[in-house]
């Protein structure tokens, strides 16, 4: 109950913390805030319980020695870059489609479907090499182009068209994506007993979770900022009869959405380059080793 108790407490203060103070569309941070300070103390104090309390406990609710696994540690490291950089993707390619070209939300959900089927026939292509080739070969594939698409996708602007722009990149992503987490979900659960493999599984859930929020919350805070600094820049240039024009749907704020969905998605690129810098160095997983199919999460 103290692990269970200290636990929820630290990963829920730190969400609240990192989404309050995230950089919102009006440009404000919040990271100052009493109330922002005193939730990440909060979820700071919480954690370190935890740990501690994991630690001493002889039946602990998440044993440490989980990430004392090379491999094990190394996928959940991966998932937190990869799950920023999904979150962030997703979050800013919505509201770019549905504000600068006008999509509705249908058809905002349409406009990924080809990442979905693709992701499909992708992973299900990848759960039949990985028992031949092991997880390191396709997962080096997919880590190596992660990076090069993530910088595709962060070319799109106000002026691009949805082949280009948006579908073709993210057929590529999903491929990418279907090469990494198939692999991924196989590894954590190698060479660990059935008594333990439920606590590694909620892991990955946990660690996309995190990584998520961490992610959006760092990444809408430059975003947002690099959008407000130029809207700002515009209405210094115009008289104030025309300020009224920047607004959401005019050209100005179309551009300054689009540099702003460029800058999220470049992070988001850096993190695929951390997730392939953690792949080569950490998973050394035998292929004898894996299970005979990846995990349904």
């Amino acid at each position: 109950m103290p692990g269970a108790v200290t636990g929820t407490a630290g990963f829920a203060l730190l969400i609240y913390g990192l989404t309050r103070g995230a950089t919102g569309p009006d440009g404000v941070s919040h990271w100052a805030d009493t109330a922002t300070i005193g939730a990440l103390s909060g979820a700071a104090a919480a954690l370190i319980a935890f740990v501690v309390i994991e630690a001493r406990s002889a039946q602990p609710l998440l044993p440490l020695w989980i990430f004392a696994d090379r491999n094990r540690a190394g996928v959940y490291l991966i998932l937190l870059c990869l799950a920023s950089t999904f979150f962030g993707m997703f979050f800013f390619l919505t509201l770019f489609t549905q504000v600068t070209w006008g999509y509705s939300a249908l058809r905002g959900g349409l406009a990924y479907l080809p990442f979905v089927g693709g992701f499909i026939v992708f992973a299900g292509l990848c759960s039949r090499i990985v028992p031949r080739l092991g997880a390191r070969v396709p997962m080096t594939i997919g880590a190596v182009l992660a990076p090069v698409v993530m910088f595709w996708l962060a070319r799109v602007h106000e002026h691009s068209h949805y082949l280009t722009g948006v579908c073709l990149p993210l057929l590529v992503f999903a491929a990418t994506a279907g090469l990494i987490f198939v692999p991924l979900t196989m590894i954590l659960v190698a060479g660990i007993s059935d008594e333990h493999s439920g606590v590694a599984s909620s892991m990955f859930n946990a660690g996309q979770q995190v990584g998520g929020a961490v992610g959006l919350a760092v990444i809408g805070s430059v975003a947002w900022t690099v959008v407000n600094s130029h809207v700002k820049d515009s209405l210094g240039r115009l008289s104030a009869g025309h300020a009224a024009a920047v607004r959401p749907g005019s050209p100005v704020y179309d551009h300054a959405l689009a540099t702003g969905v460029t800058a999220a998605l470049t992070i988001g690129a850096g993190a695929t380059v951390l997730a392939l810098i953690v792949t080569l160095v950490t998973i050394r997983v035998r292929r004898q080793d894996l299970p005979d199919s990846p995990l349904v999460m």
